[in-house]
């Protein structure tokens, strides 16, 4: 029969020494624990490469353009960079010192007239009708940003957006709204750009200015990588 002190060894031996199931069990959680503290987890972060001027971001080489045919696009919320969308202006300032070089080309053409003939008027009219198609194209699918459609969902490339803040019990809107956030995808074969802005509080006023941001630089990038213009290619970051 054992002693009361190997009774009491015993017992505190217990609270000293797990049991193997227990073991097994704080092995299992361990990489949970150390995941949510941070610690000796590796971490696997994206090199983000960043410069207040291209000149400070180092020269990356950019592949070879497979496709020009959209796959897939989107933007949001609400309407996104679509409710900005407007027809580019002539520049005009109130200063008459101010020359654009519109203006300096018309003052030159105005001082001297050239009156252009051609003797193939069929050929006149087929330029014509094309350009009327081109027209009519352009009013019927008007690119907004460069894009024609921006409701192409795809399985491999999608974009949602949701509100993080309160709903008002009676209102049932989101606090904060409208919100100020923007974004905007664009993929192709082998290219995609994302374009995200994170607007500075909420309001109309707040949301304009992300959503135009995000119009300038899709607009911007889709001009630039994808024209069919190949006398000044862009093959290079900074060259963007």
């Amino acid at each position: 029969m054992p002693s009361f002190r190997q009774k009491f060894s015993g017992f505190f031996r217990q609270f000293s020494a797990p049991s193997e199931s227990r073991n097994d069990e704080n092995a299992s959680n361990r990489f949970i624990k150390k995941y949510l503290s941070g610690h000796e987890v590796q971490k696997y972060e994206p090199i983000i490469l960043h410069g207040r001027t291209p000149q400070e971001v180092p020269p990356q080489q950019l592949g070879a353009i497979k496709s020009y045919e959209v796959v897939s696009s989107l933007t949001g919320p609400h309407g996104g960079l679509i409710s900005v969308n407007q027809t580019e202006k002539h520049l005009s300032a109130s200063d008459p010192e101010i020359n654009f070089i519109d203006n300096l080309e018309e003052d030159s053409n105005n001082g001297e007239k050239k009156v252009g003939t051609s003797t193939n008027d069929s050929a006149d009219e087929t330029l014509n009708v094309e350009s009327k198609q081109n027209i009519l194209k352009k009013l019927r699918h008007p690119l907004v940003a460069g894009v024609e459609n921006w409701n192409v969902p795809h399985t491999n490339a999608y974009g949602a957006s949701c509100s993080l803040y309160e709903v008002h019990p009676i209102t049932h809107r989101h606090t904060g709204d409208p919100i100020a956030d923007c974004f905007a995808i664009v993929t192709r074969a082998n290219s995609a750009i994302m374009v995200l802005a994170d607007g500075v509080n909420w309001g109309v006023k707040s949301r304009t200015a992300a959503r135009s941001a995000v119009h300038g630089c899709v607009d911007y990038l889709n001009k630039t990588l994808f024209t069919k213009d190949k006398e000044s290619p862009k093959n290079t970051t900074v060259n963007i």
